[in-house]
């Protein structure tokens, strides 16, 4: 057996009894609860262009994003497998007879997207029900459909270091490489169903059976206009800016534009099974748990490539979120019949999880010298595995019969996009393009070469086992609670990457070999191989807690505890990843170590009738081992001559600190003016960090995704028939991945997020429901090292979900 996980807690208490319940596993945002961003309901059909690239991984809980604001001082408890792992949320808590949903319940919804302009429906159905002679069965179950029709614009660029900066008379100058203008066309569609039924054999004994399955449809297209002025030359002989070694205006005879259209179709589907129980037998109780998840993802991509030659183009940055270009030579960037075909690839790509988990806790009350004495116990296995690849046939244009893009374009095209600022060409319609590639093959030439060097570093297996156990206790002792407990948790992992490796350097250590290919051009030789890497650590997890009581209304609480974050299955894989369009190379770090954070947390806590409740802690963060996206430049022989790649990794930091304060504060009042019942809650953290990485001695650098200032607000309001309320989001600038120098550093800017929701109450049985998200239709931009340098503006727009609901 793998993984294993004991969970010891002993809670020993004089005069009041505390509540004590087997805890459910639930991510802990360094003693906070799970940090689940998003509001609802923000579910896969909606879910922002951010999250879309992140499924299937896991979550960082030192980024601000996923903070959220909880219970302020006070330990997660060794309980809570501190790590954010799907299985988690699939272990119920409470008891399934004490539910108070309604007996059945109908809705119907409609998403609307104000880019797409487009609304889709969706629905939800729900009902539970008590059977047998004693109402001792209980059985609920839930359908909900959702999909959406969105549009995502958005203005990406890759600035490079001019190799020659004598004619700009300046020792470094970074220039405008590749601008790109992009319009995301996106339908989803996401039915989940749930089902749950569970027995009550008596107070003491139930059992519960607890499935889902999610059918999850996307269609996605991208109109990607890229102008590559670094394959052109710069012309000195006409007007050009530099600010800050930046240069801000210029001009580049010969050349390119990159046409990209990328058509996806992707397949989720989902399940999950859990069967489990609560059992007591005095003077012990018990919870048990058995978990299997799977989740299927399948992809078909077409990746269209075209390509403008021979322009000579100038831009010009006086708005660095959108540089305006244009041409010098007379030619229109909208004319797609000089357009020429150039590459066409085929990806087809799957990636399946299975989990399977299971866990133990037991508790017990006890007395020990006159107090009475809590024991909670608990083991936990789980085991993860995931298996991925992307096959990819790669065709070339047959310069014997080229085509261009006119002769498949689109007979609609977009017109402006990001922010009505930017015209994009029609671009290429899907359907006529297959239908080309169909009938006509003799324009398309297959590569084997790029077929296989491409495809290969994209197949890998990983696994991963954890073993886990903890213990705690808790006594109280007058005005005093103490908790304490540890945790210990075993980790393995296994995984197998695919190389391609030059005949020069090719080492049979390296690992099993698969094939051989021979590069066309150079002539040489690569051989495949099939890398191993595993890793087996062990880590002990403490936590402390202890609470004083001045009164029934205020409370002062101090905590110290430690959290674990494993690395992503994917990055601690061997591969390496050339993207010959994009010029990027991704690549895995099978030596990854996970991250340990320790965390101490002093808090005040305080109730009043008039004021309110009020919060404020103290905490202090060392992070050892951090992970962070490192980026860096390498060059890459392109028919002989050199080209520069982006070359990204996930690596690991040697230290970080957080310190700084949190505050919280939650008013609600009944009969406040015309309202017959209002509330306020407000929260703010305040970060001040600091990193240590091995790659950039000696500077001092915020620990990566933890934003300096993090604020939160919500207002409810009832009047009447009518429940109003509004959401309020600020995080401010942080620093997404690092780069070999500072000019290459990548900032993520301020996120601001308003969304508002109403509820209107027809009848007692009947309500309608309307909310609107990202209302201030705020971009998400980042920059490389300097704002002028605007890396990335993205724009989803607002949209909205309308609800009406019916119980019966």
């Amino acid at each position: 057996m793998a993984g294993l996980g004991l969970c010891l807690v002993v809670r020993i208490t004089q005069g009041q009894t505390p509540a004590i319940s087997v805890s459910s596993p639930a991510t802990t945002v360094l003693g906070s609860t799970t940090p689940t961003p998003s509001p609802a309901p923000q579910d896969d059909a909606n879910s922002s262009p951010r999250e879309r690239g992140r499924i299937l991984q896991k979550r960082n809980p030192i980024a601000s994003e996923y903070q959220i604001f909880g219970d302020l001082g006070s330990s997660p408890g060794a309980d809570v497998d501190g790590e954010g792992v799907d299985f988690r949320a699939f272990f119920p808590s409470g008891n399934l007879f004490a539910d108070s949903s309604p007996l059945l319940s109908v809705g119907y919804r409609v998403n609307y997207n104000q880019l797409s302009g487009v609304a889709k429906p969706g629905g939800d159905f729900h009902f539970r029900q008590n059977f047998g002679a004693d109402q001792n069965w209980v059985v609920s179950g839930r359908a909900r459909s959702s999909s959406s029709d969105r549009q995502i614009e958005h203005y990406e660029a890759v600035w490079q270091r001019a190799a020659d900066t004598s004619a700009l008379g300046e020792s470094t100058v970074f220039f405008l490489d590749r601008p790109r203008y992009s319009l995301d066309s996106i339908q989803t569609r996401n039915n989940t169903y749930r089902f749950q039924i569970g027995r009550e054999f008596s107070p003491h004994h139930r059992i519960y059976y607890r499935g889902a399955y999610q059918d999850y449809y996307e269609k996605f297209y991208r109109n990607r206009l890229e102008l590559q002025l670094g394959r052109g030359e710069f012309a000195a002989t006409r007007p050009f800016e530099i600010v800050e070694e930046n240069l801000v205006s210029g001009s580049f005879d010969n050349a390119r534009t990159r046409r990209y259209f990328g058509d996806t179709r992707n397949r989720r589907e989902r399940q999950h099974h859990t069967v489990g129980g609560t059992l007591e037998l005095s003077p012990w109780a018990l919870d048990y748990a058995f978990y299997q998840h799977s989740w299927d993802l399948t992809t078909a991509w077409n990746n269209w490539n075209f390509n403008d030659f021979d322009l000579d183009l100038s831009y010009r940055i006086e708005d660095p979120n959108l540089p305006e270009f244009s041409l010098a030579n007379g030619a229109d960037i909208l004319d797609q019949s000089t357009t020429q075909f150039s590459s066409l690839r085929i990806h087809d790509s799957a990636t399946r999880d299975q989990d399977f988990a299971w866990r133990l806790d037991a508790e017990r009350k006890t007395e020990l010298a006159g107090l009475s004495v809590w024991i909670q116990a608990g083991l936990l296995h789980r085991e993860k595995e995931r298996r991925s690849g992307d096959d990819r046939r790669v065709y070339t244009a047959n310069p014997d019969d080229l085509f261009h893009l006119s002769t498949v374009e689109n007979d609609r095209a977009p017109g402006l996009v990001i922010d009505d600022r930017f015209e994009l060409q029609s671009g290429l319609d899907p359907a006529k393009g297959i239908q080309l590639f169909s009938n006509e093959p003799s324009k398309f030439v297959y590569s084997e070469f790029r077929s296989i060097v491409e495809s290969a570093p994209t197949r890998y297996d990983a696994f991963e086992e954890v073993i886990a156990a903890y213990a705690m206790t808790i006594t109280q002792v007058g005005k005093w609670t103490f908790e304490s407990g540890g945790r210990i948790e075993q980790t393995k992992t296994h995984s197998t990457g695919t190389v391609v490796v030059p005949e020069a350097v090719d080492d049979a250590a390296l690992g099993l070999f698969l094939d051989e290919v021979r590069d066309p051009v150079s002539g040489e030789l690569l051989s495949l191989r099939k890398v191993p890497a595993s890793a087996d650590y062990t880590n002990v997890l403490p936590t402390f807690e202890a609470r004083f009581d001045f009164n029934a209304a205020s409370n002062f609480k101090t905590s110290w505890f430690r959290v674990l974050m494993r690395p992503q299955y994917f990055d601690i894989v061997n591969y390496r990843r050339i993207g010959v369009p994009t010029r990027s190379i991704s690549e895995g770090n099978p030596s990854l170590s996970p991250t340990t954070i320790d965390k101490l947390r002093l808090a005040y806590s305080t109730t009043h009738s008039s004021f309110g409740d009020f919060a404020a802690e103290l905490f202090l963060i060392d992070i050892e081992s951090f992970f962070y996206g490192a980026v860096s430049k390498e060059n890459i022989l392109e028919n002989g001559s050199p080209v520069e790649y982006s070359v990204s990794r996930v690596t690991n930091g040697k230290s970080g600190r957080i310190h700084g304060f949190e505050v919280q504060w939650t008013k609600s009042q009944t009969d406040v003016g015309l309202l017959d019942r209002g509330s306020v809650n407000l929260a703010y953290t305040y970060s001040d960090s600091e990193a240590t990485l091995p790659t950039r001695p000696g500077e001092n650098l915020p620990v990566p995704e933890r934003s300096r200032h993090l604020l939160k607000a919500n207002i409810r309001a009832d009047v009447g028939r009518w429940s109003l309320g509004a959401d309020f989001t600020y995080q401010s600038q942080a620093l997404d991945d690092v780069g070999d120098i500072a000019e290459r550093d990548e900032y993520r800017e301020a996120v601001i997020g308003l969304s508002v929701n109403s509820r209107f109450h027809l009848s007692d049985k009947t309500e309608f429901g309307l909310s609107i998200f990202n209302l201030t239709d705020h971009h998400e931009r980042s920059y490389e090292g300097n704002p002028i340098r605007k890396q990335r503006n993205q724009s989803s727009s607002w949209y909205a979900v309308a609800e009406m609901t019916r119980i019966f």
